[in-house]
């Protein structure tokens, strides 16, 4: 049998967030059957505390987890800190074995993944998610008016074209990201790899009638209410109130719909906006859920909505809950031009595409959904030939075995 080849990963998200437990964990558990993982995160102190123990049993014998903590403040010097210390990770790690592949999530990490190509001469994958840059300008962390920002910025887009140019693999969200690439002088080796959902878990046929009717009644909602739900955080790009204010146009026509906020946001916070546009808040059901209880709770629903605003980074994002709702069989209601969004949405078959925001395209698609018949099997099929996680890890899988054959060859 052919030995395993060391992989480092290296992420400045931590496998205790969410969205490490939900869109690293689980790729790096089907990888670790074929390759020696030693994946390094930074961790916030409170969810590590929390869910650290629960970490560690799941990668037991499977990967090596090296945890650094996480510091924000104060802002920059923290991020040069927690740079400091990865790449001194790094450089120890490399005095005990050879990393045959460098795979690093997204920009900062990157920053480590060309020293090592150039110091150790391992392959780098650039796994750049979005448009990190320009996501942070566009999402208003970042003000343009402040000098030091304003370098900032001006630094990353600088290395986003050197991690682009310089990677022997660069794996985005999107076709729309590819063709930005591409247009940006990138012919190669590029690969689409979006959001992935484990289907295994987020399935329909393993939640019972039972257990949704118990979840209703929790919830005071009786059998024929309508539910439109969101799942997941709210505010930069999440527009909250345009949801709202489609929420309110599906009132007047289904009287009796109610609209299920699965998030951990503050409820205060969003019954105020509620209350400015004119929606009763005894309409709104918000809860926090953990992520084993999602499949469930996603599970009572008529109809998901998802509005993201559209800005330039956008066209390289993949929204996580899509692919959650569409495994559980669930239609959803999204905005255009969001990354590949309309591509997955033009046979009508999984949902409804918002074009603008008004209240007359509001209205007309709020008689679709009302007349909306979806097949579970055929919205699950779209997430399984797309985003289901097997695929993803498929294709990672494909793209070491290439860079590893390369290496072999050279």
């Amino acid at each position: 049998m052919k030995e395993k080849r060391n992989i480092l990963y290296l992420t400045y998200d931590g496998l205790t967030d969410p969205l490490g437990g939900s869109q690293i964990l689980p790729y790096l558990i089907g990888l670790s059957s074929s390759y020696n993982i030693t994946v390094i995160s930074f961790e916030k102190k409170s969810a590590f505390i929390q869910y650290s123990s629960n970490i560690e049993k799941v990668i037991e014998g499977k990967i090596k987890w090296i945890p650094k903590q996480y510091l924000k403040w104060p802002p920059v010097v923290s991020t040069l800190y927690n740079l400091v210390g990865l790449w001194y990770e790094c450089k120890l790690l490399s005095q005990d074995s050879h990393f045959h592949i460098v795979h690093c999530r997204s920009y900062i990490t990157s920053l480590i993944g060309l020293w090592f190509k150039s110091k150790f001469k391992s392959r780098f994958v650039f796994d750049m998610r979005g448009f990190w840059a320009d996501e942070r300008v566009e999402g208003g962390i970042w003000n343009l008016r402040n000098p030091i920002f304003a370098l900032i910025y001006k630094y990353f887009k600088h290395k986003e074209l050197e991690f682009i140019h310089e990677a022997d693999h660069v794996v985005v969200l999107t076709e729309k990201a590819k063709q930005i690439l591409k247009s940006w002088g990138r012919n190669h080796a590029v690969s689409v790899i979006p959001c992935c959902v484990d289907t295994d878990f987020f399935t329909p046929y393993r939640v019972e009638d039972a257990s949704k009717l118990s979840i209703r009644q929790s919830l005071n909602l009786k059998s024929n209410e309508f539910v439109l739900t969101y799942i997941g955080s709210l505010g930069t790009w999440y527009m909250l109130n345009e949801m709202l204010d489609f929420f309110k146009s599906l009132k007047l026509l289904q009287e009796d719909a109610k609209f299920l906020i699965l998030t951990g946001e503050p409820k205060d916070t969003i019954y105020a906006v509620a209350e400015e546009l004119g929606v009763k808040t005894t309409d709104l059901i918000i809860k926090r859920v953990q992520r084993n209880e999602m499949p469930i709770y996603i599970s009572i629903s008529d109809f998901t909505i998802l509005f993201i605003r559209n800005t330039f980074s956008k066209q390289g994002s993949s929204p996580t809950k899509l692919g959650e709702s569409l495994a559980m069989g669930i239609p959803v209601i999204a905005n255009a031009g969001i990354g590949d969004i309309d591509v997955l949405f033009k046979d009508g078959n999984i949902g409804m595409i918002i074009e603008e925001f008004s209240f007359r395209k509001y209205q007309e698609s709020v008689k679709k959904v009302l007349e909306f018949k979806g097949n579970i099997l055929a919205i699950r099929n779209q997430a399984e030939s797309y985003l289901s996680l097997n695929r993803g890890i498929i294709l990672y899988s494909n793209i070491y075995k290439v860079l590893l054959d390369q290496e072999d060859d050279s």
